[in-house]
Parts: C-alpha cells; structure tokens; sequence
C-alpha cells in the first residue's frame, strides 16, 4: 500500500499535470486564499488568515515552479511581527514516521520537507483545518479546493510549451549611461528635476519629478522623438508613466531596469510592484508582484501575476 505523503503527493502532482485551458494573468481571491500565475506557469497560493485582535497569525505561501515536474514548496510564515509561542508552533499533520513535530521558529518563514508539503496539501484539499499546538491563527480551508482549481486552470497545459517562449530577458539586460547634464525635454509636463538616460541601441529615456511623489518618463526609441512613456502591463491597460506618472518608481541604470511600487498611502506591505526592462527596441514587462492585504508580508512573498518569459 503506498505511503501516505507520497500518495498524497502523487494525488498532487496528477493535477497539476492534468490539461489546462491555458495561463492567467491576473490575481484570484477565494476565502483567505489568494491565487495568481505568472505567464511562464510558475503559480503562487498565498493563505492569510483574517486578524482578530490578541491572536497570532501564520500565513501559509505554496508555490508551484514551472517545470516538469511541477514541484510544490511551501512556507509558513508568521504575520503581524507577532512572536510564535516561546519554542514555536507545531502543525499538523504530521507523517507517521516523523521523529518529531515540525517547529517553526519565532519571528521566522519556515519551509516544508517535500513529505510534510505533501500532507498538508492533502488534509487542505480534503477541506480540513490544519491543527496548530499551541493555538495559532491559521488559513481557513474553505476557499483552498477553489483556489486549487483555479491554479490548474491558469497553469501552462504542459511543461514542454515553455521551450516556445524567446530566451529568458534578463540575458539581454544591458547597463544605461546618465547624461550629465540632461538634453532638453519637448513637451515636459513640469519644469521639476530632470534627469537622462542614454538607452543601449540608441534609446534615451527621461524622468521629470513634479509635485508629489509620483515622477513622470518619457521616452524615445532610437533615432526618434520623446514622447510620454505608456508602459506594457500584460494583460492589462498600459501604465501611462509619462502622463500620469509613476508612485514610487526608479530607474536601475546599471541593469536599465525601471521599477514601481503602487501602495497604499503609509504601508509599503501591500500594493504592486512592476519591472520594465529596455531590450535595445522598446520596453516589456518584466515582472509583476500583487498583494492586496497588508499583512505585514515581505515583499518577497507576495503573489507573482507576470513573469516575462
């Protein structure tokens, strides 16, 4: 008879592979749950129990890789910059063979050996709450299964179609130069700070700081006329960073990388985080990360919904 984490991971890995109509590009919510998929099939489920005031939190973040064997790895991760219990939290279930419940540590993300990811993934599909001694705040399992669904849904229908995307753009990545002192800009929208950057391929790119915090880029492809930057978003409308502007944003010239972070105002763990990168002929998304609940979560665990090819 097959041991139970390995039937349970092969319960799992079935699924995943199973035939998808095709990837998302967005942010899912189902109860605690929230779900999203970059476009190369890579999947992130982050579970984020509902706060209640005196009682500690521990988020649950599993993500799927893109890759043949669609491997499963999950973290647990405690919320608030509230302290586990003195000696950690032991949850479960546990395997059968374990020698001792897995602890995870005060103030700390923890991951899960492959049998123990397994088991938990099992007992939330089931639609069973996972126990905790001492008592923590956990995910509810109620919108587990639909967010689980939707993520077969939204991942690639088989590994193999990843070798069809172009190579991976962070090996075109090249450094830009800063034009000191900047040319002058047709059409600025202010007469704020001014700063250039001369683009690999003959493109040069243009930050202007007007009132606020937001700046706003303009841009020219090789040998044409600067005009306001309208930046790619997936499946999304373009970010007009030219006319709008962009919140908190900068430009990364020794990779010609230019990022963005929206968030609400005063927190900086919930919000949107955005990449573009320049590719010598124009720019393209180069990542996206999504967290609609400030919980405390770094940044690095928040849910990727695109992640160029």
């Amino acid at each position: 008879m097959p041991h139970p984490p390995r039937l349970a991971a092969a319960l799992v890995l079935a699924w995943l592979l199973a035939p998808a109509p095709g990837a998302a590009d967005g942010l899912q919510r189902h109860g605690d749950w929230l779900m999203g998929c970059t476009d190369t099939g890579r999947c992130t489920l982050v579970g984020l129990p509902m706060a209640a005031p005196g009682t500690t939190r521990l988020a649950l973040r599993i993500e799927v890789a893109a890759t043949a064997n669609a491997a499963v790895a999950i973290e647990a991760i405690p919320l608030d910059d509230r302290p586990l219990p003195d000696g950690g939290v032991s949850v479960g279930p546990f395997p059968p063979d374990a020698p001792a419940p897995r602890h995870i540590l005060p103030r700390s993300r923890g991951s899960l050996p492959d049998d123990w990811a397994a088991a938990w993934l099992a007992q939330l599909l089931r639609g069973d709450p996972l126990a905790a001694s001492p008592p923590v705040r956990l995910p509810d399992p109620a919108g587990f299964r639909a967010a689980w669904m939707a993520l077969m849904r939204a991942r690639l229908p088989a590994p193999q179609a990843l070798a069809m995307h172009a190579p991976h753009p962070r090996n075109r990545l090249a450094p830009a130069i800063e034009a000191l002192p900047p040319a002058p800009l047709p059409g600025s929208p202010c007469a704020g700070a001014l700063r250039q950057f001369d683009l690999p391929g003959g493109g040069r790119l243009w930050s202007i700081a007007c009132a606020g915090a937001r700046l706003h880029w303009f841009g020219a492809p090789p040998g044409g006329q600067p005009a306001p930057l309208a930046l790619p978003d997936g499946d999304r409308p373009a970010r007009a960073a030219g006319t709008e502007g962009l919140a908190a944003s900068v430009f990364d010239f020794d990779f010609g990388v230019l990022r963005a972070q929206d968030h609400p105002a005063g927190r900086e763990d919930c919000g949107t985080i955005r990449a573009w990168a320049w590719d010598g002929a124009g720019w393209f998304l180069l990542a996206r990360r999504e967290m609609p609940v400030c919980a405390g979560l770094d940044t690095s665990a928040w849910v990727a919904t695109h992640g160029a090819p």
